[in-house]
């Protein structure tokens, strides 16, 4: 294949400057059929460009006998072509990463070439793999924390009422009782009994609730702020992927939304609370909305209100809460966040 000199020098300052950059860069040469870029012949590629093919490419191999998804490619090759550049942006797995890694490759005209400008994938693949250490390591100290926390809760109040309990069955019970005594002690020690079971119970459902995926959690909460006069419905939209969430965005979340139903059911004088997760479709933003058909609140009142907690939680998660009557009557909570995986 005959070259010219603009060709040649080219190739020259390529091999000079950037034969060994940790980044992926070529040189083709297009083919042209019916007014658009069809295939792309090789003519020269860097170290790392050749690293990454199980075989070398060689001088004149073809792009489309040589590259997945060849097809995919040309209307980059044809922007490129004739407007001077494209960026093309694809996902790949590498085993040696714990995620996928987003590639971006720049492809500019000099001449009457193509270059192919690749990503730095070895530091993308280093730097996920620090960021899902990082991740993990979080992970790992929230889980530690929160059962330190439960440890706590159990010996604060469940083992401590225990050993009382067992000091006054020694104490109280007696052979010299009488009848009636023995069964007055008897009453007070089940009452005493009915407590630990109640503060167990309760520990053991915030310890569910914590490792729980949200949407369970959600739609747990739902049947439990429910009964004879007041419904709560949940309605979780299948695009949001709440469940893909960092475990910290899911507690926050959950425990926004336990408090505004919680408020509807005692202040709000409804007899239902709509709980709706969806995606605001101007943002994409996660949206969690509580929804009473109570009656509402007067305008102080609404500025005054207890949702500074809410607020906080959202806060710390970078999310956003607000509170307003609607038109129809009743109160709405809203509360909106960013998935990180979608900004």
């Amino acid at each position: 294949m005959a070259q010219s000199p603009e060709l040649d020098h080219l190739i020259a300052a390529m091999s000079r400057y950037v034969i060994d950059l940790p980044r992926a860069i070529a040189i083709h040469l297009p083919r042209i059929k019916d007014g658009k870029v069809h295939d792309i012949e090789f003519i020269w590629g860097n170290k790392n460009f050749q690293s990454w093919r199980l075989k070398p490419l060689q001088v004149g191999d073809l792009g489309s006998a040589t590259r997945k998804n060849f097809n995919e490619l040309l209307p980059h090759l044809n922007t490129a072509w004739f407007d001077g550049q494209a960026i093309q942006f694809f996902v790949s797995s590498h085993k040696s990463s714990a995620s996928d890694i987003e590639i971006e490759t720049i492809w500019s005209k000099a001449e009457d070439v193509i270059v192919e400008w690749g990503d730095e994938i070895d530091s993308k693949i280093q730097h996920g793999s620090a960021v899902e250490a990082e991740r993990h390591r979080r992970l790992m100290d929230a889980v530690e924390a929160e059962r330190d926390s439960f440890v706590q809760e159990i010996h604060d109040n469940v083992l401590q009422d225990l050993h009382v309990l067992t000091m006054n069955m020694a104490s109280k019970l007696s052979p010299s009782l009488d009848k009636d005594q023995l069964l007055s002690e008897s009453w007070n020690l089940q009452l005493s009994l009915q407590k630990i079971q109640k503060d167990l119970r309760s520990l053991l459902t915030q310890e569910q609730q914590r490792t729980a995926l949200l949407s369970v959690r959600l739609f747990s909460l739902g049947e439990t702020y429910s009964n004879e006069t007041f419904t709560t419905s949940v309605t979780i939209d299948d695009d949001t992927n709440i469940d893909t969430l960092g475990n910290d965005i899911q507690n926050e979340l959950f425990y926004v939304c336990k408090e505004a139903v919680s408020n509807a059911l005692k202040h709000s004088n409804g007899s239902k609370v709509d709980l709706s997760v969806g995606v605001e479709s101007s943002t994409g933003e996660i949206q969690l909305t509580v929804q009473d058909n109570g009656d509402g609140m007067n305008d102080v009142t609404l500025r005054s209100s207890g949702t500074k907690n809410m607020e906080k939680r959202m806060n710390r998660i970078g999310g956003v809460f607000s509170l307003e009557n609607t038109d129809g009557g009743g109160l709405r909570a809203r509360a909106s966040v960013s998935h990180p995986n979608q900004e």
